[in-house]
């Protein structure tokens, strides 16, 4: 709603983060979802996509940025100290992993009696249901899949997570054209070392490496590999190497290596294949001898990504791309600076904090009196808090994804992101004053010289309206003044105005730069 102060015509509308938030406190209707657990945090829940022993994972809707994610909801009462702590290094595993290759976590929420885990959703299917339906993938294909599961492993082993249950059914399709995949689901997962001894049997058998049925311990990254090679063989053929219709009979076809592959599997990727089934562990191809063999030569493997770690306070000039777009898009949506602050993003964020007892307290009943009411609820700061955070991963990894030029099914049906990022100025422009601070030479083909020039020109001759500019904005710094942009305008022609702002004045919104540069 536009009103007159003093004069000026001021937008006083409601953000959209606090239409949700009045929503949630305030409308019935949103408060009988919660009741009901169709709508946790700023979570609406849909249909179910999956069930596992301890949980189930649904569909969900993020309210504010329309990203649709998988949540896995656990009822905590119901865990046994053992899958309390796969739990825990489920979750701090999925936290410390950035890369395009693996499914992201976004949010954990609980109440006395769920957990709920919202992470990232791909939203086309698994590997093991394509092949199960459509029969054994083409050698390019598998070729393309494969690479990209390489290069998340290499990712988990170089972090010194080992998953212990690689198979075909947690390899999940984010896009089918272009073909795009994520590995999930970390229940198996935990943090060793490369020499570390384990002893706990996990994983499928089918997959099962043959030390696991021989010794009392294996190293972890062995057992990581030899799924591998399993998977790799099920994509070319279409079949599993290992077939019995007994645990007991397939446990003496692993450990004698009693397995053929078929002839019209090239012989490139045969001999992939038999150098990952290697029965010694040691004698195994590493996964860099996998990602150079020959089969593999003409791929590209995929480099992590940045983690979610940002300091609000931070100045804008050492912001990172991804960084400086999050923050214009939370700012689209009414998540200001200061609500980034308070609700203690650097700390939830900050790799050092990721092995601290919060994690704990996510699984633990007993820990959650010190974030409930008297009546028990879950107290309203602390849950906005926690959506803040939630939205603000949504989003940066939102725009990792489309800076990457990433294919993903779900990326492509959100209108939302993509209006909100195409009207932010393209990435050359986004950081033209650091550039021109820094004196770059040129960019996107564009003489920087000329501009820099004319910008010199501009500011000795326009010196004391620059410094008028300036100190109207300083003073009308969170306010849409529709009169005043008027008035500037009639000072300046537009590449005069655009540069002015870009260059000299930190702007309060994005409704005010989208307003400069379209009217």
């Amino acid at each position: 709603m536009l009103l007159a102060t003093n004069g000026f015509m001021v937008d006083n509308s409601p953000t959209k983060y606090e239409k949700l938030v009045d929503n949630i406190k305030n409308n019935p209707e949103y408060k009988r979802e919660i009741l009901l657990n169709k709508l946790v945090g700023f979570y609406r829940i849909g249909s179910e996509i999956g069930i596992g022993n301890f949980s189930k994972v649904k569909l969900g809707l993020h309210l504010l940025t329309k990203e649709k994610v998988a949540i896995k909801i656990l009822n905590k009462i119901k865990l046994d100290d053992k899958t309390q702590r796969l739990l825990l290094r489920e979750i701090s595993s999925m936290q410390k992993l950035h890369h395009p290759h693996i499914i992201r976590l976004y949010e954990v929420i609980h109440t006395h009696e769920r957990l709920f885990i919202c992470m990232e959703y791909a939203s086309e299917g698994e590997l093991y249901s394509k092949v199960s339906n459509d029969g054994r993938i083409n050698e390019l294909e598998s070729r393309i899949i494969f690479s990209q599961i390489i290069s998340a492993v290499d990712y988990l082993h170089s972090s010194n997570i080992i998953h212990r249950d690689i198979k075909a059914e947690n390899i999940f399709f984010s896009s089918l054209s272009p073909v795009n995949v994520k590995l999930g689901d970390f229940g198996f997962s935990i943090e060793a070392t490369i020499d570390r001894q384990l002893n706990t049997y996990c994983g499928s058998p089918p997959y099962a490496a043959p030390e696991l049925f021989r010794d009392d311990h294996y190293v972890g990254i062995y057992v990581d590999l030899w799924a591998l090679g399993v998977l790799l063989y099920f994509m070319v053929t279409g079949q599993m190497p290992f077939r019995a219709d007994t645990v007991g009979k397939l446990k003496r076809l692993i450990l004698n290596g009693d397995y053929t592959i078929p002839s019209f599997v090239s012989d490139t990727c045969q001999f992939l294949i038999k150098g990952i089934l290697r029965p010694i562990p040691i004698d195994r191809f590493s996964v860099k001898e996998i990602m150079h063999s020959a089969w593999l030569d003409s791929e590209k493997f995929s480099d992590s990504l940045l983690s979610f770690q940002f300091n609000p306070c931070q100045e804008q000039s050492k912001l990172s791309k991804e960084e400086l777009y999050s923050l214009k898009i939370l700012q689209s949506l009414g998540i200001t600076k200061q609500h980034l602050i308070s609700s203690n993003i650097t700390e939830y964020t900050n790799p050092a904090q990721r092995q601290s007892s919060y994690m704990s307290n996510l699984i633990s009943s007993r820990a959650l009196s010190n974030i409930t009411n008297s009546e028990g609820h879950i107290n309203m700061t602390y849950e906005l808090k926690q959506s803040i955070n939630g939205t603000y991963r949504i989003i940066f990894h939102l725009v990792q994804k489309k800076l990457r030029k990433e294919t993903s099914s779900e990326l492509e049906a959100n209108s939302f992101f993509f209006s909100q990022f195409s009207s932010i100025d393209d990435s050359p422009n986004l950081n033209r004053s650091r550039r021109l601070q820094k004196n770059s030479c040129s960019t996107d083909g564009q003489d920087l010289s000329s501009r820099k020039s004319r910008q010199e020109s501009f500011s000795v001759n326009n010196n004391e309206n620059s410094i008028f500019c300036k100190a109207v904005f300083e003073i009308l710094l969170d306010s849409l003044i529709i009169n005043t942009l008027l008035i500037l305008k009639s000072f300046y022609n537009h590449y005069q105005l655009t540069m002015l702002l870009r260059i000299n004045v930190d702007l309060p919104s994005l409704k005010l730069y989208y307003f400069l540069t379209k009217n």
